[in-house]
């Protein structure tokens, strides 16, 4: 009888994770500056690997961290350039990702990554689990649909603050 009450009880508070706030309201996409493009990056909420994070680099240049669950826009010039998500082994522990997109002016661009599991083995009493990535351009819109449930890394760590134990 307890066993079936802790199998609901843990049931329940995984479900209750996985369900997304559909009250939000739609994706309102930035304003793309006269003469210029927007890449949009953004990771999905997931339950695999969703504490640690690499950064993304723009042309080489560092720009921001991609938690779990959260999206930015740059603004970039017309023409070819490389989105990369590198993490450090502690942080990420995943191969780095590389994309090459050529845009052009006045158009917005989406590149997602997503994490999964590709594969899982059991030797013994361990549990081994094989971790997948997924990175690459997304139509708009489904980009559009999947942006409306994230937030800026800003808005995460605002929040995060907001519900630290440590709050002075």
């Amino acid at each position: 009888m307890y066993r079936i009450l802790i199998y609901m009880t843990m049931l329940l508070l995984v479900l209750g994770c996985a369900i997304q706030n559909s009250n939000r309201p739609p994706f309102v996409p930035q304003l793309i500056p006269e003469g210029k493009s927007l890449i949009y990056v953004y990771r999905p909420s997931q339950f695999i690997n969703s504490a640690g994070y690499p950064y993304t680099y723009i042309d080489g240049n560092k720009m921001a961290p991609l938690y779990n669950g959260s999206y930015k826009a740059y603004v970039v010039n017309a023409g070819k350039h490389t989105v990369e998500t590198i993490g450090t082994f502690f942080l990420w522990g995943l191969p780095d990702n590389k994309l090459e997109i050529v845009v052009e002016n006045g158009k917005a661009y989406y590149v997602r990554l997503t994490s999964g599991v590709s594969s899982g083995t059991i030797i013994g009493s361990s549990v081994y689990i094989g971790k997948s990535l997924n990175y690459g351009g997304v139509v708009e819109a489904t980009a559009l649909e999947e942006l409306r449930y994230l937030d800026t890394p800003e808005e995460l760590e605002v929040q995060w603050k907001k519900n630290s134990y440590n709050n002075d």
